[in-house]
């Protein structure tokens, strides 16, 4: 299971329902990457190299002179689209925009945080 994609080591957590969540991610990150890659068997890729090739995918912002917004997907690259097409996913062509902003990073106490 030790892969340069996944990597079980040992961490340091002091309960056991919290230990059995990690390997129970780590498996069923194993079973994704292990499915994606029966999947793209045919493409020449490693799972990281097609996982970022796919991250290239990107929405754009359309606002109409209604200002009614929506983002649109434009049509991927080749080889995304053979990735695509590897694991029957189907983009959509538009997306209702909502305008809300997510914050993905979890802001650090100032006591914490290192010069």
């Amino acid at each position: 299971m030790k892969t340069t994609l996944l990597e079980m080591r040992g961490i340091f957590v002091r309960k056991a329902n919290r230990t059995r969540a990690h390997v129970f991610i780590i498996m069923l990150a194993y079973l994704l990457a292990y499915h994606l890659r029966r999947c793209w068997s045919d493409i020449e890729l490693t799972v990281e190299e097609a996982i970022a090739e796919l991250a290239s995918i990107c929405a754009m912002d359309l606002i109409m002179p209604n200002g009614v917004a929506c983002q649109i997907i434009p049509d991927p690259r080749p080889l995304g689209q053979r990735l695509l097409e590897g694991v029957n996913i189907t983009l959509p062509d538009a997306i209702p925009h909502r305008n809300v902003n997510v914050v993905t990073r979890k802001k650090l106490v100032s006591e914490r945080k290192v010069a």
